[in-house]
């Protein structure tokens, strides 16, 4: 869940606040062709898995 306000915040064109806690990366390169690595693809694989484990 991470991943979702830094993705909708690029797709929408808002900036976030200053003081937001940003722990996520955009996916928007993921979802709309730029090719991510595969690296790219484990870190947020990762990161998902640890976010939800920690809620």
């Amino acid at each position: 869940m991470s991943d979702f306000s830094p993705t909708i915040a690029e797709l929408t064109g808002v900036d976030l606040p200053s003081n937001y806690e940003i722990n996520g990366e955009s996916l928007v390169p993921f979802l709309f062709g730029d090719k991510p690595t595969q690296r790219d693809i484990s870190k947020v694989a990762v990161e998902t898995s640890l976010s939800m484990c920690l809620t």
